[in-house]
């Protein structure tokens, strides 16, 4: 098999991956939580700490995932970030407490903080380095997949059967489907020669192109992608989970508001393809920003679904514009790319993503904060627009740093116009 054939399939497979990691295990926990309300009797805020437990256990673990890929190959990083997810499902559905639930969620975080957007990132990138953006946007394809799918999916389970059950069908696939898949087709890095050989030695840390972790940290484009991941972030987290409360309490039934909430996830995945080619062809700084900007704007869009007159057309405009924006993450991970190069991608994109946890679990706490206040959400999300206007400005001044064997990066920003 050629080369170019291979890292095709290989890419296929870290998106057929990740359609069982991020997606389900996120979008369904609060399906769960309103199971285990009316099983265990639990409260709103003792369910709640199954979030925190999962989303703070994904930050940390994401970071040692940065850190094994740049030294072991990002198969055995995913295999065993899809084993570990599976087992922590296997054991959640065995649960009677809600103190081994919190454990298994720690567990099912860290393992898609090991085995999802950083490995998926990673291989992408070195595999495709003329077309970063769209190879990430493919590999992260199934993540928007997933998400789309999989509350449907439980609901149907736990309708049908029990939470149990639910839990039972997210964790089977991801040891019996993906992570076999993981360790048979996946590698981290190809070979030198476009023809795979066996004898081939592997390109070395040493031959990449890029600065390590410590000369990264003095550079301007790192600090200006990690501070605008947090503050996008930051405003995602404020309006995504806030959103469909904000749509009841402007008059809109629950099953309105859980359908428009859905429909932008369904846009995610086929929009981060069509952005990241653009991306790859016009330019990853104007994209990004752009993108930043149309979130901006779908959030002022949604503020007018609290006028009758207008709601209708504001929840479609903010679905579409939000959908659109969000899916924005392959680009980022393509602009590190071109700024600090492929040496060590893996710790430093996971250093940046990091953010995401850290601004998602910040974000709608500031929110209910504004509400308890105000009993408005106004406010709020006019921060949070104000959040992503502020992160599209810093991305305008991200700028390739200087590297050693700079001329072996293959799409240096300079030479895409971003």
């Amino acid at each position: 098999m050629t080369q170019s054939k291979r890292r095709w399939l290989i890419l296929i497979c870290v998106a057929f991956v990740q359609i069982f990691m991020f997606g389900p295990t996120v979008s369904t926990i609060g399906i769960l939580m309103t199971a285990l309300i009316r099983n265990f009797g639990w409260s709103h805020a003792e369910v709640s700490s199954l979030v925190t437990a999962y989303e703070l256990s994904l930050g940390v673990f994401a970071l040692l995932s940065g850190w094994l890929v740049d030294r072991i190959n990002a198969r055995w990083v995913l295999a065993g970030g899809t084993l570990m997810t599976g087992i922590g499902c296997l054991i959640a559905a065995k649960a009677n407490t809600l103190g081994l639930l919190v454990i298994c969620y720690v567990i099912i975080g860290g393992g898609v903080g090991i085995g999802s957007f950083i490995p998926a990132a990673f291989v992408a990138i070195n595999w495709f380095p003329e077309r970063r953006a769209l190879a990430t946007a493919v590999a992260y394809f199934g993540t928007g997949l997933g998400m789309f799918v999989a509350p449907r999916l439980m609901t149907e389970i736990i309708a049908a059967a029990s939470w149990r059950w639910g839990l039972l069908a997210m964790g089977i696939p991801l040891i019996a489907l993906a992570s076999p898949v993981s360790a048979l087709f996946v590698d981290g890095r190809p070979p030198q020669s476009e023809t795979v050989k066996r004898e081939e030695p592997k390109i070395s840390i040493e031959d990449l192109p890029g600065l390590e972790v410590r000369e990264a940290l003095f550079t301007a484009p790192f600090w200006l992608l990690f501070v605008m991941t947090f503050f996008s972030q930051a405003g995602n987290g404020a309006v995504f989970f806030h959103v469909v409360s904000f749509l009841v309490g402007a008059g809109f039934k629950p099953t309105t508001a859980a359908t428009f909430f859905g429909g932008q996830a369904l846009l995610l995945a086929p929009a981060s393809l069509v952005m990241a080619a653009l991306a790859d062809s016009r330019g990853r700084k104007g994209v990004l920003a752009g993108a930043l900007l149309l979130i901006g704007i779908s959030v002022m869009i949604l503020l007018g679904a609290g006028n009758r007159n207008a709601g209708d057309l504001a929840l479609w405009g903010w679905m579409i514009c939000w959908g659109i924006g969000m899916a924005h993450s392959p680009v980022v991970a393509a602009m590190l790319a071109d700024a600090l190069g492929t040496r060590r991608f893996g710790t430093l994109w996971a250093m940046v993503h990091s953010m995401v946890s850290i601004g998602q679990a910040s974000g709608p706490i500031v929110a209910g904060i504004i509400f308890d206040r105000t009993g408005s959400y106004v406010l709020a999300f006019e921060l949070a627009a104000l959040a992503f206007a502020f992160s599209a400005v810093l991305v305008l001044f991200v700028f390739p740093a200087r590297y050693r064997n700079v001329e072996a990066a293959a799409t240096p920003m300079a030479a895409t116009g971003t």
